[in-house]
């Protein structure tokens, strides 16, 4: 079912002679199976987590699998902004839950699609490497460590996107920097990612941060 969802909210052609928004109603659909019901198991661990009289819906390992293989793909050729980010709402509610364990190639994904000169695969990998550091936000202490290794690995690549595209003015360009600077904000905002504590670091920071105001 959640993969079924997924595909009719990715293909446009679901929308050809409807008067209703057939690709949009799907991923709605899709982000609310990902945000309440990715967490159960099974039956028996619904029933244990839930109030009675809930109406939970099992989603089997095998259409999990399908998601996760395929999300990022199914995200990058959709045009519909609404759909985009209900889908890109999705992959957070479900990195929360199955990153890194089950979702061990995920950073790697995204890796390669902000490798990429293509705009629209870049900004696919901002949304989707949001969702990631989203998961670890408001982490302290030891939990916080995936996020500083996703910082030390990922981050330095975001520099380099700035220091291209700072005299680019498209459209696609602002929305780069825009993302960049609101990932920036969010691995920072609760403490200062060990990346950017030092001189180098911080200035790095303060100086896009500057610049993006002025945009």
């Amino acid at each position: 079912f959640c993969s079924a969802m997924l595909h009719i909210a990715t293909n446009q052609k679901y929308n050809e002679g409807k008067t209703v928004d057939v690709t949009q109603a799907a991923a709605i659909q899709f982000k609310n199976m990902a945000e309440i019901h990715w967490r159960f198991k099974s039956e028996v661990h619904a029933k244990d987590i839930i109030q009675e009289g809930f109406r939970f819906i099992i989603i089997t390992d095998e259409d999990k699998e399908y998601v996760r293989s395929n999300i990022l793909q199914m995200i990058l050729e959709v045009r519909h902004d609404t759909v985009r980010r209900q889908l890109t709402y999705a992959v957070e509610c479900i990195a929360r839950l199955d990153f890194p364990e089950k979702w061990p190639n995920l950073i790697l994904e995204i890796q390669a699609y902000l490798n990429e000169s293509d705009e629209r695969k870049i900004l696919t990998g901002l949304e989707s490497l949001k969702s990631v550091c989203k998961r670890y936000e408001f982490e302290y202490g030891k939990n916080r460590n995936p996020l500083e290794e996703i910082v030390e690995n990922i981050f330095p690549r975001l520099e380099e996107l700035v220091s291209q595209i700072e005299e680019n003015n498209t459209i696609e360009a602002f929305d780069i920097k825009w993302r960049i600077a609101d990932l920036l904000y969010i691995v920072n905002q609760i403490s200062i990612c060990t990346r950017y504590k030092n001189n180098e670091g911080l200035s790095k920071l303060v100086t896009f941060f500057k610049y993006a105001l002025n945009c």
